[in-house]
C-alpha cells in the first residue's frame, strides 16, 4: 500500500495543497486564493475548502493508499497547540480590538470534520511556522542537506524564520520560535500586523517592498516606469522588472530592504551561530537584486569570527518546496 502524506502551506496570499509520496515527489496539488476568506468569520468555511480539497486530490490517486499525516506551514503556528494564534495577515477581525485573541485550532478542526473518513479520521498533524516547515524541505531536499546548524527566512506576504541547530527544528517553550519576522529594527517604524511597530516583516516582505515604493511614488516626483501602473496594484514582481530594466527608484528599493534585512541577519549570528542562512519566497524570486543588498549590509555589521556565514537563495526552486517542507513534518 502506497504511503502518502498531506502538505499545506498557509500564507496570506494563497494556500498550496500537495498530496507528497515517501520519495518527495509532489503527486497532487491545489491552491486556494486567500481573498475568498479574508475575515474572522470566513475561517470556517475555509476549512470546509481546505479539507474538501484535501479529499479531492485523495481521490485522484489510483492505487490504494494510507495517509501517514497533515503537515501544515503557517504564520504565528503554534507548534505546541496545533493552532495558528492570532496571524497578521490572515482572517481579519471586523473588530480590531480583537486583533490579538483569535486563536485559530485548526487541527481540532480539521479533524472534526474527517470523523466520517476512514482513511483520515484521527489522523497525525503537526502544524508549525510556515518557515520551519521550508527549513525541514531545504534540509531534505535543498541546500541545507548535511547542515545541522542554518536558518532558513521566508520573504514572502510576511517574513518568516526557521532555525535547526544542532540537527533539530527549533520550536521553542510557547511553540512560537523562529518568528524573524517580528524582530524590531526601526524604532517607532511602520505598523506590523503583529501590533508592534518597525517589525522586519513590514519592510522586507513582498508587501513591504510594494508599501516602500507607494510611499515613495505617494511623496516625491522621482520619475519611474513605475508610475505607469495604478499604486493599488503595484506588486513585488513589477519591482523587481522596474529594477532589471534599471529603473532607479525599483533598484533603491531593494538597496533599502536588503539593508534593513541583512542588518536583521546579523543580529541573529551572535544568538544562534548558524553555518548558513538560506532566504526563500517570493521576494527571493527577484535573485540578486535582493541578495546583494542584504549580503553586503549583513557583512558590514558582522562580528569578524561570523565572517565565513553562507547566504545563499534556497536550493529548492519550485514552486511546491513549501508544500514538500510541510509533507516532511510527518514522515
Amino acid at each position: 500500500m502506497k504511503k502518502l502524506s498531506v502538505g499545506i502551506d498557509i500564507g496570506g496570499t494563497r494556500t498550496k495543497i500537495g498530496i507528497v509520496d515517501a520519495d518527495g515527489n509532489v503527486c497532487a496539488n491545489a491552491i486556494i486564493a486567500m481573498a475568498a476568506y479574508p475575515r474572522e468569520s470566513d475561517y470556517p468555511a475555509y476549512v470546509d475548502k481546505l479539507c474538501s480539497e484535501i479529499q479531492r486530490l485523495l481521490a485522484l490517486q489510483e492505487e490504494d493508499y494510507e495517509v501517514v499525516g497533515i503537515g501544515m506551514g503557517a504564520p504565528m503556528a503554534n507548534y505546541n497547540n496545533c493552532t495558528i494564534d492570532n496571524p497578521g495577515n490572515l482572517w481579519t477581525p471586523d473588530n480590531v480590538s480583537e486583533q490579538h485573541s483569535r486563536i485559530f485550532p485548526i487541527a481540532k478542526d480539521i479533524l472534526a470534520r474527517y470523523e466520517n473518513e476512514p482513511k483520515l479520521r484521527g489522523t497525525k498533524i503537526v502544524v508549525t511556522n510556515d518557515a520551519n516547515a521550508a527549513a525541514i524541505g531545504e534540509m531534505v531536499y535543498g541546500g541545507a542537506k548535511g547542515m545541522k546548524n542554518f536558518v532558513v527566512v521566508t520573504l514572502g506576504t510576511g517574513v518568516g524564520g526557521g532555525i535547526v541547530l544542532n540537527g533539530g527544528l527549533i520550536n521553542g517553550h510557547r511553540g512560537f520560535g523562529g518568528e524573524l519576522g517580528h524582530i524590531v529594527v526601526q524604532h517607532e517604524g511602520r505598523q506590523c500586523g503583529c501590533g508592534l511597530r518597525g517589525c522586519i516583516e513590514p519592510y522586507a516582505s513582498a508587501t513591504g517592498i510594494v508599501r516602500t515604493v507607494t510611499n515613495w511614488l505617494n511623496d516625491t516626483d522621482e520619475p519611474s516606469i513605475l508610475r505607469n501602473i495604478d499604486p493599488e496594484k503595484i506588486e513585488s514582481k513589477d519591482i523587481s522588472d522596474a529594477a532589471l530594466a534599471g529603473d532607479a527608484m525599483a533598484l533603491r528599493a531593494y538597496e533599502y530592504t536588503g539593508e534593513l534585512l541583512g542588518k536583521c541577519l546579523a543580529n541573529i549570528l551572535p544568538i544562534l551561530d548558524p553555518e548558513a542562512i538560506f532566504i526563500t519566497g517570493g521576494l527571493a524570486k527577484a535573485g540578486n537584486l535582493i541578495l546583494a543588498p542584504t549580503e553586503k549590509a549583513m557583512r558590514e555589521s558582522l562580528l569578524r569570527i561570523y565572517g565565513d556565514v553562507k547566504l545563499s537563495l534556497s536550493q529548492i526552486n519550485d514552486d511546491n518546496a513549501a508544500v514538500r517542507g510541510a509533507s516532511a513534518l510527518v514522515w
